[in-house]
């Protein structure tokens, strides 16, 4: 078995990384991420894919921002601050001070909670069937689910394999960190990398043209889209990662309770 995996902290490390190196010799005659057309990668061209990144998918923005701002009128908040009365605080509690009682003074209380986090593998690997739609009905799923759990207080740290390929005994895996625990919701800043098929088809194709390790069995082509769950989970995923695809959204139909209810959390 011959795994080739690259991992990058952002997007730009990842364009930088692959436009600084030449076609590696398996994919020396390719050139698919330029030369594909628009019906196919819903771009013009790779550099309007780079701006569709550093500007943000515009086209889509007002349909996600409707997406997540719906679920977030539909949470109910955890108020973490007690308010209770004291001796010192903010402000004065007037019947407490008529009657002269030493807490007479409004606070405030933090109450400490242990904070959850989740790691999400989030793949846009799809086959050449797999329409703009799909690519961006998926992509807004996924960003409605990091919204609700962080609503809940879960801490999401969200990785993008964009590109998850088989051909024979060979595997590549292209990953990149797009948000970190800390990090909040981005939805400019993500909505290209979760969903426009460029991100897929035309950089990560650039990045297979350019990754080394390739064998000479990898034959003619872009390899074959990979889904077998033992070996992502065995080769790609970090421990207690999540694993979510195009097939994994459209499986419970984009419902963002659906998918998370079958996460599992704990």
């Amino acid at each position: 078995m011959n795994i080739v995996k690259e991992h990058f902290k952002s997007i730009d490390e990842m364009i930088r990384t692959i436009e600084s190196r030449p076609n590696n010799k398996i994919m020396r005659n390719e050139d698919s991420s330029r030369s594909n057309d628009y019906e196919f990668t819903k771009t013009h061209s790779y550099d309007e894919a780079k701006k569709l990144y550093q500007f943000g998918y515009k086209e889509i923005l007002p349909q996600i921002k409707r997406a997540v701002g719906e679920q977030t009128s539909q949470m109910s908040f955890i108020n973490r601050r007690q308010v209770t009365t004291n001796v010192i605080g903010y402000a004065p509690h007037v019947p407490n001070a008529i009657l002269g009682l030493p807490n007479s003074m409004i606070a405030t209380e933090s109450k400490p909670q242990k904070t959850k986090t989740l790691s999400i593998c989030y793949c846009i690997t799809a086959n050449c069937f797999t329409d703009k739609e799909e690519f961006v009905r998926s992509g807004i799923a996924i960003l409605g689910v990091i919204n609700s759990l962080e609503l809940q207080g879960i801490r999401v740290k969200l990785r993008i394999c964009f590109y998850c390929a088989r051909e024979d005994d060979d595997r590549a895996f292209g990953t990149i960190d797009v948000k970190d625990y800390r990090e909040h919701l981005d939805l400019q800043k993500l909505c290209f990398p979760v969903a426009h098929p460029s991100m897929f088809r035309r950089l990560g194709f650039k990045w297979l043209e350019t990754v080394e390790g390739l064998k000479e069995n990898w034959p003619y082509g872009y390899g074959s889209q990979f889904n077998d769950k033992q070996e992502i989970e065995k080769y790609l995923l970090d421990k207690d990662e999540i694993f979510v695809d195009l097939k994994y959204t459209k499986k419970y139909d984009y419902d963002v309770k659906e998918i998370i209810k079958n996460f599992n959390i704990k």
